[in-house]
């Protein structure tokens, strides 16, 4: 009787252990799948503005004979950014329970050296979508839409004023 209870909680405790496995890669695909459009999305940019950097501080140095370590370090890591962002997803999802010494999250500091980054993304996509004619703005409306409205605003401050 007390080895049928063992083999029971035994098989309890395999089927647990592959239904936590078998979500865990369903999650593991999901994230994979979720970082395969948005990290693209934040990469291409980032890539650009790196190469830019990059291209301009080889001119500087051709002119000046300074160091080009830092861009170098900047551009790798631009390189490596896409790639590095599957490396952590398959590490988080991996690895087992999260310690307290382990769980440190982003610092408000870091998020707000972040802005900076997300306002060139949407900048950088903003161009590419009106260069390319993903965007397009109808101006004619647009201009009628902005003169309508600063009418409008003109016609309720002068009718305060009165």
């Amino acid at each position: 009787m007390n080895s049928d209870v063992r083999e029971e909680t035994q098989v309890g405790t395999f089927v647990e252990k592959c239904f936590v496995v078998a979500v865990r890669e369903f999650v593991r695909l999901i994230v994979l799948t979720i970082w395969l459009l948005v990290g693209i999305l934040f990469w291409i940019p980032l890539l650009t503005r790196t190469i830019w950097t990059f291209t301009w501080n080889i001119v500087v140095s051709s002119f000046t004979g300074t160091n080009v370590a830092h861009a170098q370090r900047g551009l790798d890591r631009a390189i490596k950014f896409y790639a590095a962002g599957f490396k952590t997803i398959n590490r988080a999802v991996s690895r087992g329970p999260v310690t307290d010494s382990q769980d440190r999250g982003p610092n408000s500091r870091f998020l707000w050296g972040l802005l900076p980054d997300l306002a060139f993304t949407v900048i950088f996509w903003t161009v590419f979508g009106l260069v390319y004619g993903v965007i397009m703005i109808d101006v004619p409306r647009l201009s009628t839409v902005v003169a309508d409205f600063l009418s409008a605003a003109r016609e309720h401050i002068v009718g305060q004023t009165k």
